[in-house]
Protein backbone atom coordinates (compact mmCIF):
# COMPACT_ATOMS: atom_id res chain seq x y z
CA UNK A 1 0.00 0.00 0.00
CA UNK A 2 1.33 3.38 -0.96
CA UNK A 3 0.96 6.11 1.71
CA UNK A 4 0.58 9.33 0.31
CA UNK A 5 2.53 12.45 1.40
CA UNK A 6 0.04 15.88 1.84
CA UNK A 7 0.45 19.34 2.33
CA UNK A 8 0.31 19.02 5.58
CA UNK A 9 3.84 16.07 6.27
CA UNK A 10 6.52 17.99 7.39
CA UNK A 11 8.63 16.88 4.24
CA UNK A 12 6.69 19.27 2.14
CA UNK A 13 7.86 22.47 4.15
CA UNK A 14 11.49 24.06 3.71
CA UNK A 15 12.46 25.73 7.15
CA UNK A 16 13.94 28.90 7.01
CA UNK A 17 16.36 29.73 10.32
CA UNK A 18 17.93 33.39 9.77
CA UNK A 19 21.16 34.65 11.65
CA UNK A 20 19.37 36.74 13.90
CA UNK A 21 16.65 37.67 16.90
CA UNK A 22 13.32 39.36 15.82
CA UNK A 23 15.41 42.36 18.12
CA UNK A 24 18.24 42.13 15.23
CA UNK A 25 20.75 40.53 17.32
CA UNK A 26 23.15 37.69 16.61
CA UNK A 27 21.60 34.42 16.87
CA UNK A 28 24.65 32.72 16.18
CA UNK A 29 28.19 33.19 16.97
CA UNK A 30 30.90 33.70 13.87
CA UNK A 31 31.70 29.56 13.78
CA UNK A 32 27.68 29.26 13.64
CA UNK A 33 27.02 28.54 16.78
CA UNK A 34 23.60 28.87 18.39
CA UNK A 35 24.34 32.22 20.85
CA UNK A 36 22.63 30.74 24.67
CA UNK A 37 19.25 32.12 25.06
CA UNK A 38 18.78 33.82 22.03
CA UNK A 39 15.83 32.79 19.04
CA UNK A 40 16.68 33.26 16.10
CA UNK A 41 13.88 34.40 13.51
CA UNK A 42 12.23 30.75 12.23
CA UNK A 43 9.33 30.15 9.39
CA UNK A 44 8.34 27.57 7.59
CA UNK A 45 7.86 27.73 3.26
CA UNK A 46 5.82 25.27 1.57
CA UNK A 47 7.08 23.18 -1.04
CA UNK A 48 5.51 24.74 -4.69
CA UNK A 49 4.24 21.34 -5.89
CA UNK A 50 2.28 20.96 -2.65
CA UNK A 51 0.91 24.44 -2.19
CA UNK A 52 -3.07 24.75 -2.91
CA UNK A 53 -3.94 25.58 -6.47
CA UNK A 54 -5.25 28.78 -6.19
CA UNK A 55 -2.24 30.37 -3.47
CA UNK A 56 0.18 28.82 -6.25
CA UNK A 57 -1.60 30.52 -9.29
CA UNK A 58 -2.08 33.67 -7.14
CA UNK A 59 1.77 33.65 -6.15
CA UNK A 60 2.40 33.10 -10.24
CA UNK A 61 -0.18 36.55 -10.67
CA UNK A 62 1.91 38.66 -8.29
CA UNK A 63 5.04 37.75 -10.10
CA UNK A 64 4.32 38.30 -13.63
CA UNK A 65 2.70 41.64 -12.79
CA UNK A 66 5.72 42.69 -10.87
CA UNK A 67 7.68 41.49 -13.54
CA UNK A 68 6.27 42.25 -16.58
CA UNK A 69 5.63 46.48 -16.99
CA UNK A 70 7.33 47.56 -19.96
CA UNK A 71 7.39 51.21 -18.43
CA UNK A 72 8.50 49.94 -15.04
CA UNK A 73 11.34 52.67 -13.96
CA UNK A 74 12.60 49.89 -11.21
CA UNK A 75 15.96 48.72 -11.77
CA UNK A 76 16.63 44.51 -11.83
CA UNK A 77 17.70 44.65 -7.72
CA UNK A 78 14.35 46.26 -6.78
CA UNK A 79 12.27 44.33 -9.18
CA UNK A 80 13.88 40.82 -7.96
CA UNK A 81 13.93 42.29 -4.55
CA UNK A 82 10.30 43.05 -4.84
CA UNK A 83 9.61 39.50 -6.28
CA UNK A 84 11.05 37.68 -3.48
CA UNK A 85 9.34 39.56 -0.49
CA UNK A 86 6.04 39.37 -2.75
CA UNK A 87 6.42 35.38 -2.73
CA UNK A 88 7.41 35.42 1.16
CA UNK A 89 4.36 37.34 2.57
CA UNK A 90 1.73 34.79 2.46
CA UNK A 91 3.90 32.57 4.27
CA UNK A 92 4.98 34.35 7.37
CA UNK A 93 3.23 36.58 10.01
CA UNK A 94 3.53 40.63 10.08
CA UNK A 95 6.56 40.98 12.05
CA UNK A 96 9.03 38.13 10.32
CA UNK A 97 7.97 40.61 6.80
CA UNK A 98 8.68 43.24 8.35
CA UNK A 99 12.02 41.88 9.53
CA UNK A 100 12.67 40.36 5.99
CA UNK A 101 11.61 43.67 4.32
CA UNK A 102 14.95 45.16 6.26
CA UNK A 103 17.48 42.62 4.92
CA UNK A 104 19.68 42.86 2.21
CA UNK A 105 19.36 41.40 -1.11
CA UNK A 106 22.16 38.67 -0.27
CA UNK A 107 19.74 37.17 2.88
CA UNK A 108 16.51 37.36 0.69
CA UNK A 109 18.55 35.44 -2.64
CA UNK A 110 19.18 32.72 -0.20
CA UNK A 111 16.13 32.11 1.42
CA UNK A 112 14.60 32.05 -2.26
CA UNK A 113 17.54 30.07 -3.51
CA UNK A 114 17.02 27.40 -0.75
CA UNK A 115 13.41 27.33 -0.98
CA UNK A 116 13.41 26.43 -4.54
CA UNK A 117 16.24 23.79 -3.99
CA UNK A 118 14.01 22.53 -1.24
CA UNK A 119 11.11 22.79 -3.71
CA UNK A 120 13.10 20.83 -6.47
CA UNK A 121 13.83 17.48 -3.96
CA UNK A 122 12.12 14.52 -6.35
CA UNK A 123 9.11 13.34 -4.79
CA UNK A 124 10.54 9.99 -4.76
CA UNK A 125 13.49 11.30 -2.09
CA UNK A 126 10.55 12.37 -0.10
CA UNK A 127 8.52 9.29 0.17
CA UNK A 128 11.79 7.29 0.87
CA UNK A 129 12.62 10.26 3.78
CA UNK A 130 11.70 9.29 7.29
CA UNK A 131 13.53 12.94 8.08
CA UNK A 132 12.43 16.30 8.63
CA UNK A 133 12.05 19.17 6.19
CA UNK A 134 15.12 20.70 4.98
CA UNK A 135 16.52 23.68 7.20
CA UNK A 136 17.90 26.55 6.07
CA UNK A 137 19.98 29.01 8.11
CA UNK A 138 20.72 32.18 6.16
CA UNK A 139 24.17 33.30 6.48
CA UNK A 140 25.07 36.54 8.14
CA UNK A 141 26.27 39.12 5.49
CA UNK A 142 28.44 40.82 8.03
CA UNK A 143 29.75 37.54 9.34
CA UNK A 144 30.11 35.04 6.24
CA UNK A 145 31.77 34.79 2.77
CA UNK A 146 31.64 32.43 0.26
CA UNK A 147 34.24 30.21 1.85
CA UNK A 148 32.80 29.38 4.67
Amino acid sequence: MAVIIGPNDKRTKVTVTLPFTADGEAAFDENGKPVGGREPVEFVLPRFDFMPRPQFKEMMATIEALTAGTDDTRSEHDRSYDVILATLKPFVDEGTYRILEDQPMGVLEQISTDWNEGTSIPLGQLRASNSSSKTTKARSASTSSDSD
